[in-house]
């Protein structure tokens, strides 16, 4: 509610009107329900996730990275503990605004489990990851299942682990049932996503374009909120002791080449010119970005 007042030589009026505002980040969790008893000691939370200004948001569940794809997120294996347990996701964009969703769940430790878990869980297109089951005993038989986009290719399969092949980009979600030498079954699930690397690519290279215009304007304050925010005070004090050089050395580095991507991690190789011995020439290192965590995707070396 605002109130205006106009005072003049006729008098004084007021009036009051009802302002909203819309927050351009939706966010709700769908799964687990709120309230919902699991005997289990993680569970995976799905939602849905929209920014009507299209920035770049970022996504955490309890500290737990997220998996997004078309509005809607996935985050593997979120840690409980019996009893009542408060599971929020948080989205922060770009501009520093965030939303947070919650819901309460209620956990009861099992006696027997078992985990399925993807090493890395995300990378871009040929991926290849090793799925892992982990139990708390003796497994007798395993079936395993899985949606996505398109077909998979298994490898190098055994009782409790198999390599996977997927080449078309998208989210992947494995499901396992196993059951035990008393016939006793347990299932889990875990996702995996293949990126898109033209996507992921354009949005690292901008990023740096936009830290490397900030540092030749001179502009400290900015350049270091593209860099994680455990290292932010300490490049700030390298920009700071290179002030006068900076906009110059920075200007003076190649292009990003060599784009890889694994595990919430892109890695490029930048030529820069140095002298050794006196003589002119040209070395190279790593430009690192990897997801804060805030789910951002922000450098962390170079």
């Amino acid at each position: 509610m605002y109130t205006i007042t106009a005072t003049g030589s006729g008098g004084t009026t007021t009036a009051s009107a009802v302002v909203t505002v819309n927050h351009p980040i939706t966010l709700q969790i769908t799964e687990p329900l709120d309230g919902a008893v699991i005997s289990d000691t993680a569970v995976t939370v799905r939602g849905t996730i929209a920014h009507a200004n299209g920035l770049e948001t970022g996504l955490m569940v309890n500290g737990v990275a997220t998996i997004i794809d078309g509005g809607q997120f996935t985050a593997n294996h979120v840690p409980l503990v019996q009893g009542e347990n408060t599971i929020t996701a948080t989205a922060t964009d770009t501009s520093g605004l965030t939303l947070s969703d919650s819901i309460t769940v209620n956990a009861e430790m099992p006696e027997d489990y078992i985990r399925l878990t993807a090493t890395p869980v995300s990378g871009t297109s040929p991926f290849e990851t090793t799925l892992r089951i982990d139990s708390s005993f003796a497994i007798a038989s395993v079936q395993m299942t899985y949606f996505g986009p398109d077909d998979v290719t298994f490898m190098d399969q055994t009782i409790d682990e198999s390599r996977v092949e997927i080449i078309t980009s998208g989210v992947y979600t494995f499901s396992v049932e196993v059951t035990d030498r008393q016939g006793e079954i347990y299932t889990d699930s875990v996702s995996v996503e293949v990126v898109e690397a033209a996507a992921l690519d354009g949005l690292l290279r901008d990023k740096w374009s936009g830290m490397k215009a900030a540092l030749i304007a001179g502009d400290i304050e900015n350049a270091v909120t593209f860099f994680v925010f455990e290292r932010q005070n300490a490049y700030n004090l390298v920009f700071d002791d290179l002030l006068d050089k900076i906009g110059d050395i920075i200007s003076a580095t190649g292009a990003l080449e060599s784009f890889e991507a694994s595990d919430s991690q892109a890695r490029y190789t930048i030529s820069y010119p140095t002298t050794v011995d006196g003589v002119a020439t040209t070395a190279g290192t790593y430009v690192i970005f990897v997801q804060d965590t805030d789910g951002l995707w922000k450098i962390r070396f170079f």
